[in-house]
């Protein structure tokens, strides 16, 4: 028991000493899009087709407790501007405008900016870098423009399955076998994306969306490290990122 105990206190510690990018980094393995590779990249594009990875946000969005969104159009300017001095009967001034005001209130927080504990990426503690206003780093105005090459993953297809289920866990040997049967191999400075079927639930059943979800092993996680991926991301409420 002693032993486990100080095995864990060493781990705890020892974590955050591991700083390949130096202790003031802020954005990972993004160091490794390289303009070497930024150019290679570019000379893979033969079609020019954008696929649209987002996901529209609104009331009904899966989230967990303390979380939400809200969007709000405010159209009582096409009240007020007929009864301003030089108004007209359909708006303001003699080109009668009008315009509709967006209020949009939430939790920007929607699944990300995740914790271990007290730290953030690179050892950063909430003490060092929380302000009232937000954090004094690791916003998003430190990451660079992002164009390097991608990989999709499909566990979907290499599974013969409409979606994976929850817990169930993709290994490096799952990934690795993937990739064979799609004729790529993953790469430093490689965008790797997982689909798992899990993101159809974001619509159909958001209750169930965020009840679990498949994704990555301890195994895959050593392995994307090692191999010095620039991103990972998955169609889960959690994307598995690996940075170090």
């Amino acid at each position: 028991m002693h032993t486990k105990l100080a095995m864990q206190c060493y781990w705890k510690n020892r974590r955050w000493s591991i700083r390949r990018y130096g202790a003031d980094d802020q954005i990972g393995t993004l160091n490794e899009i390289t303009p070497e590779k930024i150019v290679a990249a570019a000379r893979l594009v033969q079609i020019g087709k954008v696929y649209d990875l987002g996901r529209v946000l609104h009331a009904n969005a899966p989230r967990f407790e303390g979380q939400y969104w809200q969007q709000t159009l405010v159209s009582s300017s096409h009240i007020i501007n007929p009864r301003r001095p030089d108004g007209m009967p359909d708006g303001w001034g003699q080109n009668s405008i009008n315009w509709i005001t967006e209020l949009v209130t939430g939790t920007m927080q929607m699944g990300t900016h995740l914790q271990i504990g007290d730290r953030f990426y690179n050892g950063f503690q909430t003490r060092q870098i929380v302000e009232e206003w937000g954090t004094n780093k690791l916003g998003i105005e430190s990451v660079p423009q992002v164009i390097t090459r991608g990989i999709l993953v499909d566990m979907v297809r290499y599974r013969g399955m409409p979606q994976m289920k929850e817990g169930e866990v993709i290994t490096f040997e799952d990934i690795q076998a993937a990739l064979t049967s799609q004729g790529v191999d993953a790469r430093q400075a490689d965008v790797l994306l997982l689909h798992t079927g899990w993101g159809a639930l974001w619509e159909s059943d958001p209750t169930r969306h965020t009840s679990g979800e498949p994704g990555i092993g301890m195994d895959t996680a050593k392995w994307l490290v090692e191999k010095r991926i620039a991103i990972t991301g998955a169609d889960t409420w959690i994307s598995p990122i690996a940075v170090v």
